[in-house]
């Protein structure tokens, strides 16, 4: 009898992630850059420590791929999972890549390269993820990707060339009007 349980449990989780592999077709990341958001409302904690938040909204300031580093500046994507079934939700997992050294959690003392988070989308409806740059930490220069991982498939990805902002020149002389 046990077995029998223990398999009809295994048959019933198999055909939630076939459901879902039947589901979705594709993620289509649609828009990209740096934004503002509205005030945030943390859930928990992604797998590496870090604040796990939502808002309500994005606004895009400018579409790039190509970020300046610098505390309160925010940067992201849009994106849509397209499938069969509008409305069908869906578990994603977003998978962030950094580049070494890697960034901190906000109470660790080692740096890690990657990290993950989950959360429910609706298929077809518009969904985002934006990274704020909160801690000195967390301005590392380089190609951060993030991946969007849906039943254990990779379906999009989105890199971002992170770049520190230009050191003035201390020692150069002053131009009139400067």
């Amino acid at each position: 009898m046990t077995r029998l349980i223990v398999a009809v449990i295994a048959l019933i989780i198999m055909s939630i992630g076939f459901a879902h592999a039947q589901t979705v077709q594709k993620v289509e990341v649609y828009e990209f850059g740096t934004y503002t958001s509205g005030p945030e409302i943390q859930i928990g904690f992604t797998r590496q420590g870090l604040r796990q938040c939502v808002v309500d909204h994005i606004d895009l300031i400018q579409e790039t791929d190509t970020i300046i580093a610098s505390i309160g500046v925010e940067f992201g994507f849009r994106f849509r999972v397209i499938g069969k079934t509008n409305g069908t939700p869906v578990r994603v997992t977003v998978v962030t890549r950094f580049p070494p050294p890697g960034v901190f959690a906000p109470d660790g003392s080692i740096p890690f390269l990657v990290d993950d988070e989950s959360w429910a989308v609706n298929v077809g409806e518009n969904s985002f993820l934006t990274w704020p740059f909160e801690r000195r930490s967390d301005l590392v220069p380089g190609i951060w990707t993030f991946e969007i991982w849906i039943d254990g498939r990779k379906f999009a990805e989105q890199k971002f060339n992170i770049i520190l902002p230009p050191v003035a020149r201390l020692d150069a002389p002053l131009q009139p009007g400067a």
